[in-house]
């Protein structure tokens, strides 16, 4: 039995034509529909085809700039948040040493020891900042004004950056639906393609290489 249902699949719409395969074919495709095309029959399809290359490659890299930019953010985070901690364990000796270690304002500061921030991930660090922030200012008589300062800046930042970061999340992963769907046009336009050339040349299989490169999938 004769399978038809293989003509009405997308043979394009598969994980194992990669982006860098599916570039080489489609210009390949694009170059010998260009060659071969002696009488200008298949131009709408030329011109269709190249529009939706372009489309395709161009939103890709606009997305590979975003994703740059995105990582970018992630590094200037992870610095600031060691920085925070370093800070943290540099200043401590100047509240101990003001207030004493079993002292309430300490106590305030420091509830489970300077550990608690040495051990910080991302999921505390919020809460860590803030504590540092609030309790530096309301001992700022004590600690002095440069101290609130250093944590207010270092929070604000950090705050700031992660923000900015989670913006240009939104951006990628909107960028990527945008990707996705510019490769199904171009997916969808190469099939039309082998079916539209196909029927204008019924009994000649050994015509396909003339329009077709298939050892670039």
């Amino acid at each position: 039995m004769i399978d038809l249902e293989r003509f009405f699949e997308n043979h394009f719409d598969t994980d194992r034509i990669s982006d860098d395969k599916l570039r080489r074919y489609s210009e390949r495709h694009l170059g010998l529909l260009a060659t071969n095309d002696t009488e200008g029959r298949y131009s709408t399809m030329l011109e269709d085809t190249n529009s939706a290359h372009i489309t395709y490659f161009g939103s890709h890299a606009d997305e590979d700039v975003k994703f740059a930019v995105q990582q970018g953010y992630t590094k200037r985070k992870d610095v600031v948040f060691q920085r925070f901690k370093q800070m943290v364990s540099q200043k401590e000796g100047i509240i101990r040493g003001t207030f004493g270690k079993d002292s309430a304002p300490y106590e305030e500061i420091f509830p489970l020891g300077l550990s608690e921030y040495r051990n910080a991930t991302l999921s505390t660090v919020d809460t860590l900042m803030n504590r540092m922030v609030t309790a530096t200012g309301k001992f700022v008589e004590q600690l002095g004004q440069e101290l609130v300062d250093l944590f207010t800046d270092i929070r604000d930042e950090f705050t700031s950056i992660r923000q900015a970061q989670v913006e240009k999340m939104g951006e990628v992963a909107e960028s990527k639906a945008d990707t996705e769907a510019t490769r199904d046009v171009l997916e969808e336009q190469l099939m039309k393609n082998v079916l539209v050339i196909a029927a204008d040349n019924i009994g000649h299989p050994e015509r396909v290489s003339q329009y077709f490169d298939q050892s670039l999938l």
